[in-house]
């Protein structure tokens, strides 16, 4: 639902949505608690996540790598994580949470203890915002016109970029 407009009125949030039905929804199925404003952002393009996997695939085929293997790998090389300290015996468990989220979701262990082992929690590209995408599409740009795989024309690809972020 997409606010137009607000305004405060004494201790009263007017909020203005150019959708009646929708308002009339939420105002009959609104309780208090159940909803959080946050501020909209944007999000990476569907245009975006298509030419992310054409490239994997044409670097998959130069390699003889799967195109699944080459996302990962560009994930863990650019993508975001989370470093957490996890219990030994908790290790195992957490992995296979972690990773049962998606292909991008993978855990790396970077160095431990005897009590924990510290891990990167990498996030999937579908939770990307518009640079976090972009930087991955730059490195798989990269890596392509490393193997002298053909990408996408320069102009054509700026205009993408812009689009994106």
């Amino acid at each position: 639902m997409r606010v137009d407009g607000v305004r405060l009125e004494g201790r009263e949030l007017i909020l203005s949505l150019s959708a009646p039905a929708e308002a009339r929804k939420l105002v009959y199925k609104f309780k208090p608690g159940n909803y959080e404003l946050t501020k909209a952002t944007a999000k990476r393009s569907l245009d975006a996540n298509r030419y992310c996997w054409i490239l994997c695939d044409k670097i998959a085929q130069a390699v003889g790598i799967t195109k699944e293997e080459v996302y990962r790998n560009a994930v863990r090389e650019v993508g975001r994580y989370l470093t957490c300290h996890v219990g030994q015996e908790e290790l195992k468990r957490f992995t296979k949470a972690w990773e049962s989220q998606g292909l991008g979701y993978q855990v790396e262990t970077v160095g431990s203890t005897p009590a924990y082992t510290i891990v990167h929690a990498y996030y999937g590209s579908h939770l990307y915002d518009n640079m976090e995408m972009c930087r991955l599409i730059d490195f798989l740009i990269e890596d392509a016109r490393s193997l002298d795989i053909e990408t996408m024309p320069e102009e054509e690809l700026n205009s993408l970029l812009t689009s994106w972020g």
